[in-house]
């Protein structure tokens, strides 16, 4: 039979045969050994939390795609008895009142897969109102939002005082997220095989038709120095010519210049002699 003993400082223990099985005080308990638990639900009920954030703005401080729902995240945070306003209605991306995907998450590729469904939750960071300045914050979900887009892990259960909560079993959560992200992984693999099957085909079809361009390239860029050469040996030509016929200019200019002296010294040799042959003409007469 159980036996419940209780130690001063400790709390309450309860052995079974000797060994202890549980042990709890004001702050929690432990349970010892090993424990089956046939349907697990975690609290999760958004009127116990506040300081409720995206779980990307909460770790990363930027802003993700559910940046907008600022209404039950000012509410959460008042820290108000009643249930958050706007916990509870459907975040962006959840199932509408027929159990479709929403319109903006509907496509051709999603058809029979769970990427709506994933797409719809909402992670988020959070702090529970019991004792909230000094425990950590948590990650997870509100079940209020939860139970618009998957039901079948949300749970309704009575706590103290008659009241009713709703919580989430994330054991049965793991195995639709697993789903999903097997989905996801099959549908890289897929892309990633077309993409290497037909990649290099296209590839090559890209290197050959480059090849063929670069080896027109060269052709016309060999054809443009073999004009280029010929131009600037014709140029080298015609400066030779005209190096030339300056040299031919400056020698005729040179005799011009010693022609015009040579006459200018027959003019006066001339005009020299005439005057004395008319001097001496005169003497005779």
């Amino acid at each position: 039979m159980p036996a419940l003993e209780m130690n001063v400082g400790i709390g309450f223990q309860v052995k079974v045969t000797g060994n202890r099985a549980l042990s709890f005080n004001a702050n929690g308990g432990t349970l010892h050994g090993v424990w089956v638990a046939d349907d697990p639900v975690s609290t999760s009920d958004g009127r116990r939390k506040l300081d409720i954030e995206e779980l990307a703005v909460g770790l990363t401080g930027s802003v993700g795609p559910f940046a907008s729902r600022e209404g039950s995240r000012r509410s959460c945070m008042r820290g108000s008895k009643g249930p958050c306003d706007g916990v509870g209605s459907r975040p962006r991306g959840s199932l509408q009142e027929d159990g479709q995907p929403s319109p903006q998450l509907a496509s051709s590729a999603d058809a029979g897969t769970l990427g709506p469904l994933l797409r719809a939750l909402r992670p988020v960071v959070y702090k529970y109102k019991e004792q909230a300045q000094s425990k950590p914050s948590r990650f997870g979900f509100i079940a209020d939002e939860l139970e618009n887009t998957l039901p079948q892990v949300v749970r309704t259960y009575q706590g103290d005082q008659g009241k009713t909560w709703k919580g989430v079993v994330y054991q049965d959560f793991i195995a639709v997220l697993t789903a999903g992200l097997q989905e996801q992984m099959t549908r890289v693999d897929k892309i990633e095989g077309g993409a290497k099957r037909g990649g290099s085909a296209t590839l090559q079809r890209k290197v050959k038709m480059l090849s063929s361009r670069v080896s027109a390239l060269s052709s016309d860029l060999a054809k443009e120095r073999e004009t280029r050469r010929a131009l600037e040996t014709k140029v080298e030509t015609q400066q030779a010519t005209l190096n030339a016929q300056q040299v031919e200019l400056t020698r005729i200019d040179r005799l011009e210049t010693q022609h015009v002296d040579l006459v200018e010294q027959l003019s006066k040799s001339l005009s020299l002699h005439a005057g004395r042959f008319g001097s001496h003409s005169g003497t005779r007469l």
